[in-house]
């Protein structure tokens, strides 16, 4: 997988292991970062999985479409995933807790899409803060 590399001038606010839960379903377990700028993610993700929910080639702009996602959003090559969400793109930041399953959910300003990040039992306290601190 790789990692996250900052820009000139970008601080890490906190990292951690999630699964990232596209509004068309799925499950996506990979690491999630936060810096004052961004919300990045990773993961590795195999082929056939995503052949079965894209028409056509794989590439990003497929996958963007599928995940509801600004293609600019998106980068996927050779097996890994990445999704890196500016923060000044994200309207509202919502904690998502249920019985067994705590989540952030991401709400874009562009098009209104919910990206979920899943903690399962794991507090999510820590990553709403980081998103929202120095938000844009």
């Amino acid at each position: 997988m790789i990692p996250l590399t900052l820009q000139p001038g970008e601080q890490m606010l906190g990292h951690w292991q999630v699964n990232y839960v596209p509004p068309s379903g799925g499950r996506y377990p990979g690491l999630l970062w936060v810096t004052d700028r961004r919300v990045f993610f990773a993961c590795d993700v195999d082929l056939r999985h995503l052949q079965a929910r894209v028409v056509g080639p794989v590439n990003a702009l497929a996958v963007a479409y599928v995940f509801d996602l600004d293609p600019s959003h998106v980068a996927y090559e050779t097996n890994c995933l990445r999704l890196s969400i500016p923060k000044a793109d994200i309207e509202c930041v919502t904690p998502d807790c249920m019985l067994l399953s705590n989540c952030v959910d991401l709400t874009l300003k562009n098009n209104g899409s919910i990206q979920q990040f899943e903690r399962r039992l794991l507090p999510v306290d820590d990553i709403i803060r980081a998103t929202q601190s120095d938000h844009g």
